[in-house]
């Protein structure tokens, strides 16, 4: 062929097919097993896999253990209230369980009274007591900017939706839901957290 070097058109052929290949070579490594990666959030918990050992602060900066919770259903909320869900899971679990809300914000900064300022006196208690009814089950609120929780439970890593770990008496991980948008998703499993 005049003015085509034959020379050249072999070595940029065998290069172009080596591109390709490493092309799918990296995609072929990115790619999650089974195709899908939403099926790897469906993937459940080992069911003996004990609570992670992580210490988060309440609203009052007091630090709690995640495993001294027992038992509990662990609410990780990001993003909303979730009272609906809340609530019923409160509604749905034996007196004797924790439901503890793990919320994705950082602790607030108490103001500090200027120095010099006389604080107020304490205010005297209440005189009524509240009825037995109006004393709720046990429920923390547990901050976690971090996102710790999240991080060390495989199946929850990189979630944002409502998402519940129930802990048996042990400290035990009975069950992770990464996407508890309601009660439902898990109600059938709060009969297993206490024996």
């Amino acid at each position: 062929m005049p003015g085509k070097d034959p020379g050249l058109l072999t070595p940029m052929l065998v290069m172009s097919t080596t591109l390709v290949i490493a092309l799918i070579s990296l995609i072929a490594i990115g790619w999650p097993p089974g195709g899908s990666r939403s099926s790897q959030s469906a993937r459940p918990a080992p069911a003996t896999s004990p609570v992670p050992e992580i210490t988060l602060p309440d609203l009052n900066n007091h630090l709690v253990r995640l495993g001294g919770t027992a038992p509990a259903v662990l609410l990780l909320i990001s993003g909303c209230t979730c009272d609906t869900l809340v609530d019923a899971t409160i509604a749905g679990v034996a007196p004797t369980v924790t439901v503890v809300k793990i919320l994705n914000v950082a602790p607030l900064d108490r103001p500090q009274a200027p120095t010099g300022a006389q604080t107020p006196p304490p205010q005297a208690p209440p005189t009524q007591t509240p009825p037995a009814q109006a004393s709720p089950r046990h429920v923390l609120t547990l901050l976690d900017p971090r996102r710790s929780v999240r991080a060390a439970v495989p199946t929850l890593i990189g979630g944002m939706d409502p998402s519940a770990i129930l802990l048996d008496s042990a400290g035990t991980i009975i069950r992770v839901v990464p996407a508890a948008l309601t009660v439902d998703a898990f109600a059938a499993d709060l009969p297993r957290l206490v024996p």
